[in-house]
């Protein structure tokens, strides 16, 4: 065990809840609000190293056992924080009010709450910090040695720090209300390759819309611009062109061969860094019957996961070039008014004969009683 005067702790946050029953429980002295406040950039590209400042006034008094949590969701790669090298990424260093007061960082991440199950514990071993003293966490550390913190490699529209607070090891804590919780924005890294889509590829048809999609290392829509790209048949007959901006998906409308044989659309960029090309486009192998891409289980920041779900969809139907899409979020962690949200998405993002998007939810039970079920409606209500 390390002990170190005023600095961090990583450590378990099996006893963090967020749920509105924990809310309910939760002692009149912890209704006074600590808050945390981030001091950094307002925008990071995806995996890069940074260095930021986290700031943490106590509306509460903190005894030894006490703790001060910085959780993120558990599906970041954020990086875990240590202090054993400061040349080494993901280096902290902290500064208190009370100069004389101890923690302790121990263990890895190996809390099980959700999904705010990842981040940095503090747990106070000596001294006693009162209602308006300040704690000071600098992310990446403050040397010149020190390389930085590691941002997590996947875009975010608003990548949070949540703060919790217990004050004597009770396990009686007070948690920030996630809409007040500080954080940055991170979109993708620069543009490594392309991906092109053409969908609904079996429809007879004149004209095609062809979905560009400039990426990034991590998968992410890259976040610079990637330039022109010209559009090719497979026989280099030129279809069109596409001007490709940062941090979105571009189309184009393009004229297809109506010959009953199978295409496909090749991307060049004028500079020559990108070449790809599309899923092929011809008539369908089964009469009567299409082709069509998919995905009907995906999961937003409402429950554990990311992004709202307008964001989500359309990321599907620009990025992905999807046909049909489902935000299925577990129905133990949603509210009515995400429910809502959800319902008013899936109506906005439907587009019938161009993107269909269905209503539905994630029925969550234990395997004793069948497990996850997906639960669809075939119309806006549910």
């Amino acid at each position: 065990m390390l002990v170190i005067s005023c600095l961090l702790v990583v450590t378990s946050l099996s006893e963090f809840c967020i749920s509105a029953a924990d809310a309910s429980n939760m002692s009149s002295d912890l209704s006074r609000k600590s808050v945390l406040t981030y001091e950094g950039p307002e925008k990071l590209f995806a995996n890069p190293l940074f260095k930021a400042r986290l700031n943490v006034k106590l509306g509460v008094g903190i005894s030894p056992g006490g703790r001060v949590v910085i959780a993120v969701r558990h599906v970041s790669d954020f990086g875990d924080a240590q202090i054993d090298d400061p040349s080494s990424e993901n280096y902290i260093t902290v500064e208190c009010s009370n100069s004389e007061s101890e923690w302790q960082l121990k263990g890895k991440n190996d809390w099980k709450h959700h999904p705010w199950n990842r981040g940095i514990d503090l747990e106070l071993i000596s001294g006693e910090l009162k209602a308006g003293d300040d704690i000071t966490i600098h992310l990446g550390g403050l040397g010149d040695d020190c390389p930085g913190y590691r941002c997590q490699s996947f875009t975010e529209s608003l990548f949070r720090f949540r703060l919790g607070v217990e004050t004597d090891g009770s396990g009686n804590w007070w948690v920030a209300p996630e809409e007040e919780s500080p954080g940055f924005r991170i979109v993708g890294a620069a543009p490594s390759l392309l991906s092109i889509v053409v969908p609904d590829a079996t429809r007879e048809r004149e004209r095609a819309v062809v979905f560009v999609k400039p990426e990034d290392i991590y998968g992410n829509v890259a976040g610079s611009q990637a330039g022109e790209v010209a559009l090719l048949l497979e026989d280099s007959r030129p279809l069109g062109r596409v001007s490709l901006e940062a941090n979105k998906a571009t189309s184009a409308v393009v004229k297809m061969p109506n010959d009953g044989k199978w295409h496909v659309v090749t991307g060049v960029s004028d500079d020559g860094r990108f070449f790809a090309r599309s899923n092929p486009v011809g008539p369908s192998p089964v009469d009567g019957f299409h082709l069509y891409w998919g995905e009907i289980h995906s999961q937003s920041g409402l429950c554990d996961r990311t992004n709202s779900p307008a964001e989500l969809y359309e990321y599907a139907r620009t990025a992905a070039g999807l046909d049909f899409a489902s935000i299925s979020s577990h129905d133990f962690e949603l509210t009515a008014r995400d429910w809502d949200e959800i319902k008013e998405a899936t109506r906005e993002a439907n587009r019938p004969g161009e993107f269909v998007t269905f209503l539905g939810y994630e029925w969550s039970g234990g395997s004793n009683r069948g497990g996850d079920n997906n639960i669809y409606f075939l119309g806006n209500v549910g």
